[in-house]
């Protein structure tokens, strides 16, 4: 577990978004406003704004920074998802099909370019989810589901996201259109969702569940062998996983009622070509030790 420092210049530092080089993003609170930002790879911090409130949300591998922006009302149903490059060029995210904005929430993108987030359809909340690749929008739907916010997409095209079906909130990976749900089996009694917030290209889920008070715990999810781990911050109640990269590093947005941290948590097992040198290293410094020991008898 790995703390990250927060910017220097803001009351609070919400870190939801990483790629492969460590380039970070989320968003700020700075003389009351929240402001998006992008934090390089040696900790310093760059601040921007898209509208009255900015949220970045996920950063791809071109340190273009993914979100949303609201008004004064704060409302999904005016506010603006957008692109934003390394040298500050802001798209505003349009249905290509309608030419109109999308409204709602854009997490991120893969290595080819192709975006996803969720927008809304219809009323005022986002219920649909997308993949936005160039000028083909696809709508993502997790069958019997009120809503479906797509959050991740690996670079074959297979998504991963969160979904309510009823009153039970639930993970899913939509492979190809085949859409499997996930619930945590590690949360405790009572609790009221499982949310899967970004995928690495190695089938590494970020994520939470959320208790009975609408606290969230934190959890890494092997979609390869389905196995959840679950992520404590010592010192915290609240725990949020929004961001992985593709070297498993977890960041990590804590808090509890008088103060918040965020971290980079990273439970990676070596590779089995890493294994095999280890392995061999062993075997080495056994056989240096029987040396040692037969030249101590003599």
């Amino acid at each position: 577990m790995t703390l990250i420092p927060s910017d220097p210049l803001a009351s609070s530092t919400s870190v939801l978004g990483i790629n492969n080089a460590g380039w970070m993003t989320g968003s700020v609170v700075v003389g009351g406003q929240t402001l998006g930002f992008v934090r390089d790879a040696g900790g310093t911090y760059t601040t921007f704004s898209v509208n009255t409130s900015t949220f970045g949300r996920g950063i791809d591998n071109s340190n273009t920074v993914y979100g949303y922006a609201t008004d004064i009302s704060g409302n999904f149903s005016t506010d603006n998802e957008f692109a934003r490059t390394s040298t500050g060029t802001v798209t505003i995210l349009a249905n290509p099909n309608t030419s109109a904005p999308l409204h709602g929430i854009a997490e991120g993108a893969n290595n080819h370019g192709v975006i996803v987030g969720d927008y809304i359809t219809s009323g005022v909340v986002p219920t649909t989810g997308y993949t936005l690749d160039g000028t083909t929008l696809t709508n993502i739907n997790v069958p019997l589901a009120s809503r479906t916010a797509a959050r991740a997409v690996e670079d074959d095209g297979t998504v991963a996201g969160w979904a309510f079906i009823g009153p039970a909130q639930v993970g899913f990976i939509d492979v190809g259109g085949s859409f499997t749900t996930y619930s945590d089996p590690n949360a405790a009694p009572g609790s009221t969702g499982t949310i899967f917030e970004n995928i690495n290209n190695h089938g590494l889920v970020a994520g939470m569940w959320l208790d009975s008070t609408g606290a969230d715990h934190a959890f890494e999810f092997n979609a390869n062998t389905n196995v959840f781990t679950e992520i404590n911050v010592a010192g915290f109640d609240d725990v949020e996983a929004f961001g992985i990269n593709d070297h498993g590093d977890v960041v990590l947005h804590a808090s509890n009622a008088d103060r918040s941290a965020n971290y980079i948590f990273n439970a990676a097992v070596p590779e089995p070509a890493t294994w095999a040198m280890m392995l061999t290293g062993f075997f080495g410094l056994g056989s240096m030790l029987r040396r040692r020991r037969a030249a101590l008898a003599v």
